[in-house]
């Protein structure tokens, strides 16, 4: 999950001359050029709608594993956090019985087609779908998504529709959470990666500082001395980018869709990777990723295999 500026449309959702945010959603694709995935975007408010919202990168936070960013607009804070199949966002509101979060299942950047949201009130739960075309291509997939608030919803506009927009009372108690879990198989997939990653019992505080680890551990594969500092953070950053894509595509159960469109499983303790990029990746990205974590370059290269033998 990370933020989506405007007014320029940029792969990966965030161009840092910009200066309003207009969502977070919760796919994204970097690193080429094409516009691609940012599904299911959310945006918080306060008042009777959504609308975009000025920031400051004086009130910004971008660090592996988590972001934050105070939104002026409404006045509220929105903090993200991930697991591999997973994504928490705390929303600060300020007091008030107006306090809005606009869910959009028809807004990912190349169109949506048979989106849809379902409010489960009772259960403070939202879920849905939709199909997106694929950027630099034609085909399209569906995303699952299941998303589970720790806060009850005051009223709600919109039900079985492809969007829904859900107000909380947060006069007294303005923190509300939210956890997101995806799949592109089947939403009984999305559910059980939350049960599997992100179940309730790890606070936002526990899965950034775990999401932190986990990127440090990775960023300590390769140990580098001499220098100043910011050229150490220009080689981090850049090692840091080498991790984005190819990513895990199939869930914590090991099913995936396949290029043929049926459900396929991969071994225990291995994954289907997606966005394998075929254009120089091998010449030097491949072989560090195969030096540095060669299960995965392992995976990553049985997972063409299967493209080509299901496609």
């Amino acid at each position: 999950m990370s933020p989506d500026t405007t007014p320029t449309r940029i792969p990966g959702g965030y161009f840092y001359p910009d200066s309003t945010i207009n969502d977070f959603s919760l796919t994204h694709f970097s690193g080429r050029g094409c516009l691609d995935s940012q599904d299911i975007p959310f945006m918080p408010f306060v008042g009777s709608s959504s609308s975009a919202s000025s920031f400051s990168h004086s009130s910004e936070v971008a660090h592996p594993g988590s972001y934050k960013v105070l939104l002026n607009d409404p006045n509220v804070t929105v903090e993200l956090t991930a697991t591999l199949h997973t994504g928490m966002a705390q929303i600060t509101y300020p007091p008030s019985s107006q306090s809005g979060l606009y869910i959009n299942a028809g807004g990912s950047i190349n169109g949506s087609s048979n989106a849809s949201v379902s409010i489960h009130a009772q259960i403070r739960e939202v879920t849905g779908q939709t199909t997106s075309t694929i950027g630099c291509g034609k085909n399209n997939y569906i995303l699952y998504f299941a998303a589970h608030f720790d806060q009850p919803f005051s009223h709600i506009r919109g039900n079985n529709t492809s969007a829904a927009t859900l107000f909380f009372n947060t006069s007294s108690h303005q923190v509300v959470s939210v956890r997101f879990g995806i799949s592109y198989v089947s939403l009984a997939n999305a559910e059980a990666n939350l049960t599997a990653e992100n179940n309730g019992s790890a606070s936002f505080s526990t899965l950034a500082s775990e999401a932190d680890a986990a990127w440090s551990a990775r960023l300590n594969t390769i140990q580098v001395g001499g220098g100043n500092s910011n050229e150490l953070t220009i080689f981090y950053t850049a090692l840091y980018h080498t991790f984005f894509h190819p990513n895990v595509f199939s869930d914590v159960n090991g099913q995936y869709i396949g290029f043929d469109g049926q459900v396929h499983t991969v071994a225990s303790g291995h994954a289907q990777y997606e966005n394998i990029s075929s254009w120089d990746a091998w010449r030097s990205l491949i072989p560090l990723r195969a030096i540095l974590a060669p299960n995965e370059s392992t995976d990553i290269a049985q997972s063409l295999v299967n493209d080509a033998l299901q496609g």
